[in-house]
């Protein structure tokens, strides 16, 4: 996420959660706005159309989101 901001010349706000279901829960229900999550916690939540997938942080596109960019 530093990463992001040194790049896009943005400052976030770091929010700590207790787990990543609570942060990707937290990212569906509108509490936050951005979260870098591990695929698997965050899947489910694609999947029923409660986020939405801006890239993957490999160098190839995961089989599991097929129509989301790697950078």
């Amino acid at each position: 996420m530093e990463m992001l901001e040194h790049l896009a010349q943005v400052k976030l706000r770091a929010v700590p959660y207790k787990t990543m279901a609570a942060a990707t829960a937290a990212l569906a229900s509108g509490e936050v706005a951005l979260l870098m999550n591990d695929a698997a916690t965050a899947i489910p939540f694609y999947q029923t159309g409660r986020v939405r997938p801006l890239a993957v942080t490999g160098s190839a596109r995961m089989t599991a989101l097929p129509n989301v960019q790697a950078r």
